[in-house]
C-alpha cells in the first residue's frame, strides 16, 4: 500500500523505476511498462521518508514566495486579508488532498480569527480554522488539518478519536509537541 498518492504515473520502455517530485510538488512515477502496480506501489512506500522531506521542502518554498510577493506597506486590514487569503488558499489545498487521500468529505472550509483555538469541526461537516496557522510549519498545519477532519468520523476526544488521528498521521505528537512549546509564538 503506498503512504502518497501518484499524481503521474509514466509508463515507457525504460528498465528502472524513478520517482521526482515536480514544482507544485505533485509525485510522478515513471516505471516500465510491464512492472505491476503494487511493485511501483511498494517501491513509493519504501521511498514514503524522501517524497515526503522533498514535498514540505517545495511547499514551504512555496509559501516562502507567496509571502514575500507581500507588499511591504499594508495597513492592518490589508495585511490580514492578505494572510487570510494564504491561510484560505494553503489549507484548502492541504484539506482536500489530505481528505482525499482518507477517503473523507466536507463541506466547506472557513477561516476565522477565532480566539484560543486553531480549528474547529461543525456537525454539518464544515472546518474552521485559524488564519494565524498559516505561520506555522507545514507539518503542523497538516495535522491540525487531520484532527478537525478526523471529527467528521469521531465527534469527541475519545481513545478511538485518538487512533484515528495516529492511523492518518503517524508523526502527529511531534505536531502536538510543537505546538505545546511555540503555539504561543503565533499569538494565539
Amino acid at each position: 500500500m503506498s503512504a502518497h498518492p501518484i499524481d503521474q504515473l509514466v509508463r515507457s520502455n525504460r528498465r528502472t523505476l524513478g520517482i521526482e517530485i515536480n514544482a507544485e510538488a505533485k509525485l510522478i512515477v515513471r516505471a516500465p511498462k510491464s512492472l505491476s502496480l503494487e511493485k511501483i506501489q511498494s517501491f513509493i512506500f519504501e521511498k514514503h521518508q524522501w517524497i515526503t522531506f522533498h514535498q514540505e521542502k517545495l511547499r514551504q518554498r512555496q509559501l516562502l514566495k507567496s509571502q514575500q510577493q507581500l507588499p511591504t506597506f499594508l495597513d492592518r486590514k490589508q495585511w490580514l486579508n492578505r494572510y487570510r487569503y494564504l491561510a484560505y488558499t494553503i489549507i484548502q489545498e492541504r484539506c482536500t488532498d489530505i481528505a482525499r487521500q482518507h477517503g473523507l468529505i466536507f463541506k466547506q472550509i472557513k477561516i476565522s480569527s477565532a480566539k484560543g483555538r486553531w480549528g474547529s469541526c461543525s456537525p454539518q461537516g464544515n472546518l474552521n480554522f485559524n488564519w494565524k496557522l498559516i505561520l506555522a510549519p507545514l507539518f503542523v498545519i497538516d495535522y491540525l488539518i487531520v484532527h478537525e477532519l478526523a471529527h467528521l468520523v469521531v465527534k469527541d476526544h475519545s481513545k478511538r478519536f485518538w487512533a484515528k488521528v495516529a492511523s492518518m498521521d503517524p508523526q502527529y505528537l511531534k505536531a502536538e509537541h510543537w505546538l505545546k512549546h511555540n503555539g504561543y509564538s503565533l499569538d494565539i
